[in-house]
């Protein structure tokens, strides 16, 4: 039976566990790989992730970008330091400065390239802001989303070296 990638679900299942490597396991959230069968005329399986939901009856998550425009904020800064200080600036949750900075860490060493102001943020419920969410959407990580390094073919045999 042939196979159909989605390459960020192996983005996402590696991120996980370099994230358990570097002892970031209680800020990510467990992906497993999983086959999902297709109805189309190849009867072919898609390679997928799944996870649990981070969320609790009655929350949301809350991404900065929308945070910052529901209260009309604009950052000075698009990116950088200067950014992670302004985001401190309007974020007093315990331990938010932690868990910025090991977003930035292990998108640093994954290589990802899709960290933006809506999949970092907060959790809250109908009472505020409740809880730091894990890191997630690390799909974008080590070229899984693209043809980077055109020396590496992604070939239906990729999906046995990552298992």
């Amino acid at each position: 039976m042939p196979y159909k990638f989605l390459y960020e679900a192996y983005g996402e299942y590696i991120a996980y566990h370099v994230a358990k490597e570097i002892g970031f396991e209680d800020y990510v959230i467990p992906y497993k790989l999983v086959d999902v069968e297709l109805k189309d005329s190849n009867n072919a399986k898609l390679v997928a992730c799944s996870s649990e939901n981070f969320l609790s009856s009655g929350e949301s998550f809350y991404g900065i970008g929308k945070f910052a425009k529901d209260r009309g904020y604009r950052f000075q800064n698009t990116s950088g330091y200067g950014l992670y200080n302004e985001i401190l600036k309007y974020i007093d949750i315990p331990k938010y400065k932690e868990y910025l900075e090991r977003c930035l860490i292990l998108d640093y060493i994954i290589l990802n390239i899709d960290r933006h102001l809506n999949n970092i943020g907060f959790i809250a419920n109908r009472n505020g802001i409740s809880r730091i969410p894990p890191i997630f959407d690390n799909g974008a990580c080590l070229g899984c989303n693209m043809n980077l390094v055109p020396e590496i073919k992604w070939s239906d045999g990729m999906k046995f070296y990552f298992k």
